[in-house]
């Protein structure tokens, strides 16, 4: 009993960490992250996309 509270704690400790890691490294907003020429969007578009 004692081993599987452990490896909960370290799955909860894991995926919290996991999930600030990605948060402050890897997400980005969509003006930045579709800033190639094929996908860029024009002055009209730009009210479809949240910051």
């Amino acid at each position: 009993m004692k081993s599987f509270l452990l490896a909960c704690i370290a799955i909860i400790v894991i995926a919290v960490g996991a999930g600030a890691i990605l948060n402050a490294t890897f997400q980005t907003n969509s003006i930045n992250a579709f800033a190639t020429e094929g996908a860029r969007p024009t002055i009209g578009e730009q009210n479809l996309i949240s910051d």
